[in-house]
């Protein structure tokens, strides 16, 4: 659940924000980070198919 991943997140970070939208919580992450900054995308495949079907997300490998 969100609350136990914020839980244990709250162990090992000192900052970080919850955003429960994935197209809205990718954003966030790209408006944080720097030009050499990597965003890591966690979370079900449903989470990845979601971000592409929005375009927020291009897998180079889907091409075609």
């Amino acid at each position: 659940s969100t609350e136990k991943l914020v839980e244990r997140t709250r162990e090992s970070w000192r900052s970080f924000e919850v955003v429960e939208e994935p197209v809205a919580a990718l954003a966030r992450a790209r408006e944080l980070a720097g030009p050499r900054d990597a965003i890591c995308v966690t979370g079900s495949l449903f989470v990845i198919s979601d971000l592409v079907e929005a375009g927020a997300l291009r897998l180079p490998f889907a091409e075609g």
